[in-house]
């Protein structure tokens, strides 16, 4: 029986030597663990686990942080999903996989899981969103909010994107708005995809126009030249052309979730409406060969980085201004010679009145002469038997 007392003993007093050299209560109450100079309440040096409970803060001045100059981390299986960032690199993220533990760009934000995924030395990036940025390695001050937008960006910079897939592919200075738009060249601002039938508002839109910002002023606009060369026409929108044209990659990423059935329904029925439209209007290429034939440089026709032509109607405008002025110049002239011609008229038309009238005297002299002719005649017998 001793012997036994004696083996628990100093089983007990093992143990109680080791929790001592690793747990150090000091004077004032404070705990250290795997430290021997606490310097709060409970001073841990090393990983803490808890698990099955809670981590509760006190009143208002407690605070879940560090005090020097290191992040705090929260990871998921050992996958980051959290990080405050510090004063040297300015990075803040939040949501599984979001933000490359890797990079070294700085001063970025990533909401959402797997934003700014890939991320390397980029910086200066915001990315709301699942996947927003996703691809992003080198690109710089682009703003992505919506789950996958911007997703297929790699070095692009400056771009702006609001929407759920939301794509500008590796050009900069670019701006794209809704489900789906697509830019496809820099310095670019596109709102809404394909089967968008109507786009407004409530005032008209306006453009910079300023005379003490705008240089080499000519009076050079073609007008019936022009305008007599277009040739308008109606048609329809082919889509799946047009989606081939962009290079819209249609296949899925992946973790990229499928449509439910209800939105693919609304998209494809947005699609058919869409395709239905009998549109009026002009074929950019002909207008182009229009304005090339004389020599005039139209700024209406807009053709991008990749050969993907369009429209701007707004443009029309000036040269249907100039083409009714000219109209209006040849109306004026027509209008003199025509009040020339009016005024050689009413000339010829008082001479004649003139002449008329010396006929109709004439005539009546004339009259009188016969009537007194042929009273004379019957006075001397001369007149009939």
């Amino acid at each position: 029986m001793k012997k036994r007392i004696f083996t628990v003993t100093v089983i007990v007093f093992a143990f109680l030597a080791n929790v001592s050299a690793q747990l150090t209560v000091d004077a004032t109450g404070r705990v250290g663990i795997g430290t021997e100079i606490p310097q709060f309440n409970l001073d841990i040096n090393g990983d803490t686990r808890v698990t099955k409970g809670s981590i509760y803060l006190g009143d208002a001045s407690g605070f879940l942080g560090t005090i020097n100059n290191d992040p705090v981390i929260f990871k998921v299986g050992q996958v980051l999903s959290g990080y405050t960032g510090n004063k040297q690199n300015g990075n803040v993220s939040f949501g599984y996989g979001a933000l490359s533990p890797k990079t070294t760009g700085y001063y970025n934000t990533a909401i959402g899981s797997l934003a700014l995924y890939y991320n390397t030395t980029g910086y200066y990036n915001t990315a709301i969103g699942e996947s927003a940025l996703y691809y992003n390695q080198t690109g710089t001050n682009n703003v992505a909010n919506g789950s996958w937008a911007l997703v297929s960006n790699t070095t692009g910079s400056c771009n702006t994107a609001i929407g759920d897939g939301t794509i500008a592919t590796d050009i900069d200075n670019s701006t794209v708005i809704g489900y789906k738009a697509f830019a496809t060249s820099s310095n670019q601002v596109r709102i809404g995809n394909r089967s968008v039938s109507s786009i407004g508002g409530y005032a008209a839109w306006t453009i910079v126009s300023d005379k003490r910002t705008e240089r080499n002023i000519r009076m050079d606009v073609p007008g019936l030249a022009f305008i007599n060369l277009l040739q308008p026409v109606t048609f329809y929108f082919d889509l799946d052309a047009m989606d081939g044209l962009l290079k819209i990659d249609k296949t899925k990423r992946p973790g990229e979730k499928e449509l439910s059935p209800e939105l693919e329904e609304i998209t494809r029925k947005a699609k058919e409406a869409k395709e239905k439209v009998k549109q009026t209007g002009f074929i950019a290429q002909d207008v182009e060969e229009a304005a090339k034939s004389i020599g005039y440089d139209f700024s209406g026709v807009d053709v991008d980085e990749t050969g993907i032509y369009g429209l701007r109607y707004a443009e029309f405008v000036v040269p249907l201004v100039k083409a009714v002025q000219e109209l209006s110049d040849h109306n004026n002239r027509l209008q003199v010679q025509n009040d020339r011609l009016q005024t050689q008229n009413d000339r010829l038309q008082a001479q004649n009145d003139r002449l008329q009238a010396q006929i109709d005297e004439l005539s009546a002299t004339v009259r009188q002469l016969s009537e007194k002719t042929g009273n004379a005649n019957n006075f001397n017998g001369t007149g009939g038997e």
